[in-house]
């Protein structure tokens, strides 16, 4: 009866101070135990820098242009770059202009600093809601002013990115300077 009894002690569950502790008393069981450890530990690392190399990769994936000729330039191979009517000056600067493949236009303004874009910009929103029922798409980046003419059938005034032809590769061009 007694051999019973401890018996049935050492088969219950353990106590809660000894509750997810390592058995004691037993070196081969700390040692097998260490090395699973470790090799989880190992796993989870392994894991870890492939996901960031992953990461890095598609994000070096964008290029990046160095001015913003070259990202316009890269929206197509059929872009022109075409003559500005000296009436479309805005706070006295005149726009680069480009005509895309299918017959919309980018126009550029740079000026000398972010105040002027945005004095320059706000002038254009205002002569715009006079003048025009059918507006452009407006990106401003640092120094520069961008509208982007599309030809989109759109029930607003300014068609959004995803219903223009190059709404999106316009933003992401000017995003990789």
């Amino acid at each position: 009866m007694i051999g019973r009894e401890r018996l049935k002690k050492k088969t219950t569950a353990p106590s809660p101070a000894t509750a997810g502790n390592p058995p004691t008393g037993n070196i081969f069981g700390l040692v097998s135990l260490s090395l699973v450890n470790r090799r989880t530990i190992m796993k989870k690392n392994q894991l870890a820098i492939l996901f960031s190399l992953l990461f890095l990769i598609a994000c070096s994936s964008q290029e990046k242009y160095p001015n913003l000729n070259e990202a316009i330039n890269s929206l197509e191979k059929n872009i022109t770059q075409i003559e500005s009517p000296d009436d479309q000056l805005l706070e006295g600067i005149k726009p680069v202009s480009y005509k895309l493949s299918n017959e919309e236009i980018i126009k550029v303004y740079v000026f000398g600093s972010e105040e002027e874009r945005e004095s320059g910009t706000k002038h254009f929103e205002e002569s715009i809601q006079l003048l025009s029922s059918h507006a452009p798409i407006i990106y401003q980046s640092g120094d520069y002013l961008v509208l982007y003419y599309s030809l989109a059938d759109s029930k607003t005034q300014t068609p959004k990115l995803n219903e223009t032809e190059f709404g999106v590769k316009i933003e992401k061009a000017l995003n990789s300077m």
